[in-house]
C-alpha cells in the first residue's frame, strides 16, 4: 500500500510539478433578481497547451459577499474538462456586488488571488437594502471579469433570421468562424439587454508566479484526478493521537450502496475518492466487528478554501436609465416564478446514470409487503428470508448466512448493511419496525471488494432509505455532505404550433438561451423562442482561441 502511494506521488512530480491549470468561467449575464438562477459555463485548461486539461476532475464555485465571504458554496464533476449548469440564488440574498470565484482543489496550492473571480450583481426588492447602496452612476465597472484577456473583435459571423421579432417567435441564429484561427468552447448567451453591465472592464489575471511544487509534502493539495477527495484524519477522542494502520470505510445512505476503504497513514490520515451527485448522509467507521473498543474521532478537512482576498468589493453602482430595466426584469422574475411549477419541461437536469449496489445483482430479492405483516426483524428473517439465520455468538446475537444448496454456515462471517450503511450492532437491527422495510437482499456467496473480503451480505432497506429512523451508535461518525450538483441544459418552451404558441402560460424569462456550440462545423443553427416580453434582446457569443484568449461578439434583435 505504501509503496503504491509513494508511486502516485513520484509520477505527479514527475509528470505534474509545473502544471498548471487555467478555468474559463462564463455567465448567461451580469444582473440577477433574487432567487432566479444563474446559467454558468467552466471550462478547465493546461496552462502551457491550452486544450483541456485531464488533471482535475472537479471544480469548486463560491459566491462570495462585499466582505469576501461565502454566501453559497458547491462543486462539479468536470466531464471532458467542463461543465454547463445552473446555480439557483438565494431569494434572501442582499441586494449588492458579489464575487463568483472557482478553483480546483490543485489550485489551492497556490495564492487564492490566482484563482477566477467575476463580479456580478444582484438585485433583490425583497431585501432590506433593496436599493443598491453606491451612488447612481452611468458606468459600471466590473474588476473581477474574466481570467483571460476579452477581445471584442469579429471572430465569428452571426446571422439572424430577421432583427424584429413578434411574441412567442422561432428565432434562428446561424454562427460562423471568421477566422483561420480554431476557436473551442464557445458559449451562446440570450439576455435580455439591460442585463449587461454598460460598460464592460475586463481584467487580466496572470497565471500564478509561484509553481505547484509537491517538496511541499503532507501539505500540498492533490490534485483530484479520478473523483472528489475526501481526506482528514482519525484520532483518539480521549488522548488526541492519531490513530494509525486502522483500515476505515465510507459509505452512504443509499438504495444504491457504495463502499470505499481507507487505510489511516502513519499521521492517522485517511484518503477516499467517491463521485456522488447531490445531499447525501456519510458515514466513516472502522472496518472491524468489534466495536467494543471504538473511541476516535473524525477530523474532515474543509472541502473550499478558507484563504480570501483581504479587499474591499466595489458597491454596486446603476445607471438611472438601468432602473427602469432592472425593474422589468423584477417583474419578470416574479411572473416567471409564479408559472415555472407549470411548466412541463422544467430546468433540463441532465439525467445521472443511476449506478447499480457494489454488489451487483443479489442471488436473493425478497419484497417484504408481498408477505403477511410479522411483529419483528428477527421472524420476518426467520420465516421468509431463506439461507440467513439468527444465532448467538458470545453471548451477541449475530446473522449467518448459509452458502446455497448448504445448511451449513462453515466459518464464513455476514456483514450486515442497512440501507447501505454496515452494522455492527445486531440489536439495533432488530428494533426496526418491520412496517419500516421494504425489501431483503442476500448475497450468500463470500464477497471480495477492493482486496478486503466482506464476506456474505444481508442487506436491509427501508422505505424512505432513512435507516428506518433506527439507533446508531452516536460514536460513529455520520454527516450530511453536499456531493455534486449535477449538470443542466437549458431547455425553453416550444412554440412550433398555433396550438402551442396559445399556452396560456405566462412566459416572461430573462434568458431566451444558454448553451454551447462546435464551431467546427461547417454551419451551427440555433433555434429558440422569444418570451412574452418586448424590448431589445443581446446575443452574446464567446470562444477561446488557441492561445487561450476568450473572444466575445454582440449581436441584437427586438421583439415587439
Amino acid at each position: 500500500m505504501k509503496k503504491y502511494a509513494l508511486a502516485i506521488v513520484g509520477t505527479l512530480f514527475s509528470l505534474s510539478i509545473f502544471a498548471q491549470e487555467n478555468l474559463i468561467l462564463r455567465t448567461d449575464r451580469d444582473y440577477y433578481v433574487g432567487g432566479e438562477d444563474m446559467w454558468l459555463n467552466i471550462v478547465n485548461l493546461n496552462d502551457e497547451t491550452n486544450q483541456i486539461s485531464d488533471l482535475s476532475k472537479v471544480v469548486y464555485i463560491e459566491l462570495l459577499n462585499s466582505d469576501y465571504k461565502p454566501v453559497l458554496q458547491t462543486k462539479f464533476k468536470l466531464i471532458n474538462g467542463q461543465v454547463t449548469s445552473i446555480i439557483s440564488l438565494p431569494d434572501t440574498i442582499s441586494t449588492a456586488n458579489y464575487a463568483l470565484r472557482c478553483y480546483t482543489r490543485w489550485m489551492r496550492n497556490t495564492d487564492e488571488d490566482d484563482f477566477v473571480y467575476k463580479t456580478i450583481s444582484v438585485i433583490n426588492p425583497f431585501s432590506k437594502n433593496a436599493l443598491p447602496k453606491g451612488e447612481l452612476s452611468e458606468k459600471v465597472h466590473d474588476d473581477h471579469a474574466e481570467v483571460k484577456d476579452v477581445n471584442s473583435d469579429n471572430f465569428v459571423s452571426t446571422k439572424l433570421n430577421s432583427t424584429v421579432y413578434k411574441k412567442r417567435d422561432r428565432v434562428k441564429l446561424d454562427i460562423s468562424n471568421l477566422q483561420s484561427n480554431k476557436y473551442d468552447f464557445v458559449t451562446v448567451s440570450v439576455v435580455k439587454s439591460g442585463l449587461m453591465y454598460d460598460d464592460y472592464h475586463p481584467q487580466q489575471i496572470d497565471a500564478p508566479e509561484k509553481k505547484i511544487d509537491l517538496i511541499k509534502g503532507e501539505n500540498t493539495l492533490l490534485p483530484e484526478v479520478e473523483g472528489e477527495l475526501i481526506t482528514g484524519t482519525i484520532t483518539n477522542l480521549e488522548s488526541g493521537d492519531v490513530i494509525s494502520d486502522k483500515r476505515m470505510i465510507l459509505s452512504f445512505v443509499s438504495a444504491n450502496p457504495v463502499m470505499h476503504f481507507s487505510e489511516t497513514d502513519s499521521l492517522g490520515r485517511f484518503r477516499f475518492v467517491v463521485n456522488e451527485y447531490g445531499q447525501r448522509e456519510m458515514v466513516i467507521q472502522p472496518f472491524q466487528t468489534d466495536t467494543t473498543f471504538v473511541n476516535y474521532k473524525v477530523n474532515l478537512d474543509p472541502s473550499y478554501s478558507e484563504d480570501y482576498p483581504d479587499k474591499e468589493m466595489e458597491l454596486l453602482k446603476v445607471s438611472k436609465s438601468k432602473v427602469e430595466q432592472l425593474n422589468k426584469a423584477i417583474i419578470n422574475m416574479q411572473i416567471n416564478t409564479i408559472y415555472s411549477s407549470y411548466r412541463q419541461e422544467g430546468n433540463g437536469k441532465d439525467t445521472i446514470e443511476a449506478k447499480p449496489a457494489f454488489y451487483g445483482n443479489p442471488e436473493i430479492n425478497v419484497t417484504v409487503d408481498k408477505f403477511i405483516e410479522l411483529p419483528t426483524i428477527e421472524e420476518v428473517v426467520k420465516e421468509i428470508v431463506p439461507f440467513v439465520g439468527l444465532r448467538k455468538q458470545k453471548g451477541e446475537y449475530v446473522f449467518k448466512t448459509f452458502e446455497p444448496k448448504s445448511y451449513y454456515p462453515r466459518d464464513g462471517e455476514t456483514l450486515t448493511l442497512v440501507d447501505g450503511i454496515p452494522v455492527y450492532n445486531i440489536h439495533s437491527v432488530l428494533a426496526i419496525d418491520p412496517e419500516e422495510l421494504d425489501h431483503i437482499e442476500v448475497v450468500n456467496l463470500d464477497y471480495y471488494l477492493s482486496g478486503e473480503k466482506l464476506g456474505r451480505l444481508l442487506c436491509f432497506y427501508t422505505r424512505d432509505v432513512n435507516m428506518g429512523e433506527m439507533e446508531f451508535d452516536n460514536r460513529i461518525f455520520r454527516q450530511a455532505r453536499q456531493c455534486y450538483h449535477p449538470s443542466y441544459t437549458y431547455v425553453y418552451p416550444d412554440y412550433s404550433s398555433k396550438e402551442k404558441r396559445k399556452n396560456r402560460l405566462a412566459d416572461f424569462r430573462n434568458v431566451l438561451f444558454f448553451g454551447n456550440i462546435d464551431l467546427t462545423k461547417a454551419e451551427n443553427e440555433l433555434e429558440f423562442y422569444t418570451c412574452d416580453d418586448d424590448g431589445e434582446y443581446t446575443v452574446i457569443v464567446e470562444g477561446i482561441d488557441s492561445n487561450g484568449s476568450v473572444h466575445r461578439q454582440l449581436s441584437s434583435f427586438v421583439v415587439r
